[in-house]
């Protein structure tokens, strides 16, 4: 295992990964030094933990209503990919924690062993190349005197490890501009390329964008807390929608745009991203 990895496994963290028997093959595990905990689709022993994931998936996204749904969680995570993440032994969670999986009507905690309290998805794309990730979550803040530094980034970067997304042409994901968590996802490769300024199908259609990146797992500069300012071209205020379609028309016609370094620029109330233009 590596010294990060090492680190939370002595405070009681577990990683694991929730993936079908079929798919774990083509899993690189090797980071987690055989101490992971393998939790399969088809093995109905692990079913509580499964239903305490989707518990912990809603938890960190602030409301219950955005449970992901069990077909959904079935047929197009372990189907298709896995999740990667970290566990905690239920005998070492906050109380305030585990009341939520104790009102809960599909988890039955006394068949529950671990609580997932982190977790990644990726699958990949038809081309065979393209690694989609969604759905990174964190539960740092419930965690009292369990919680760590940076759960979510060093879940994700064990994440990507599994996926071998440095293997892979491109990895792409959907956030918002004003989200802390862009942050994060910026510090898996070199250049964040905005792929589509808006989200149409989105609840958040004008604040959300589709990026671009190539994966690299470097970690002196995923676990780097501070930021390295860098010039750009301009700054693009997060609710400035003309600006989005004027750089998604340059888009079209073959331009590309990066976020640079910090990512996020606050000045007063307003939030900007330093943006750096590629004719």
């Amino acid at each position: 295992m590596t010294k990060w990895i090492d680190e939370l496994y002595a405070l009681g963290y577990v990683p694991y990964v929730a993936t079908s028997k079929y798919l774990l093959p083509h899993l690189n595990l090797e980071q987690f030094g055989g101490r992971e905990q393998i939790v399969l689709m088809e093995d109905s022993n692990y079913r509580d933990f499964h239903e305490a994931y989707l518990v912990s998936n809603s938890l960190a996204f602030g409301n219950p209503n955005l449970k992901m749904p069990n077909w959904v969680y079935i047929d197009c995570v372990l189907m298709q990919s896995a999740v990667v993440g970290f566990a905690i032994p239920v005998s070492k969670a906050p109380d305030a924690l585990v009341e939520h999986y104790e009102r809960d009507p599909y988890v039955d905690l006394k068949k529950l062993d671990f609580i997932p309290v982190s977790g990644q998805i990726a699958s990949l794309g038809m081309d065979g190349q393209t690694l989609v990730g969604f759905s990174l979550f964190s539960l740092n803040r419930q965690l009292g005197d369990l919680r760590v530094s940076q759960l979510a980034i060093r879940t994700k970067f064990a994440a990507l490890g599994v996926y071998r997304a440095e293997e892979k042409a491109a990895f792409l994901g959907i956030s918002q501009y004003d989200n802390a968590a862009l942050k994060i996802h910026a510090r898996f490769g070199e250049k964040m390329y905005i792929d589509r300024t808006t989200a149409p199908l989105h609840p958040l259609k004008d604040m959300s964008f589709i990026y671009r990146m190539k994966i690299t797992l470097d970690e002196n500069r995923v676990f780097n807390t501070e930021d390295d300012d860098q010039s750009y071209d301009f700054l693009l205020k997060s609710d400035d929608l003309a600006l989005k379609e004027k750089m998604q028309n340059e888009i079209n016609a073959g331009a590309s745009f990066h976020i640079a370094p910090p990512v996020h620029i606050q000045k007063g109330d307003d939030l900007f991203l330093p943006i750096i233009k590629e004719d």
